[in-house]
């Protein structure tokens, strides 16, 4: 769902990450790219990896995942 983000997206002010011209479907692609991002960019690379600690942090799609 990531994918269906503009190509264009930034995050630079609540304004733009609420902008309210966006359709559902692309505003919903960006809030997955912004997961995504965070925990590789926020996560791992600012908290996990200065810590030395052996943690893995992912980002998957619920829907795809093979849960009961």
């Amino acid at each position: 769902m990531h994918r269906g983000a503009a190509g264009n997206t930034h995050f630079g002010s609540l304004e733009e990450i609420n902008n309210e011209d966006m359709d559902p479907v692309h505003l919903y692609g960006r809030t997955k790219l912004a997961m995504i991002l965070g925990t590789k960019y926020g996560l791992l690379d600012k908290v996990i990896k200065p810590q030395g600690d052996n943690v893995y942090a992912l980002t998957v799609h619920p829907g795809v995942v093979a849960t009961k």
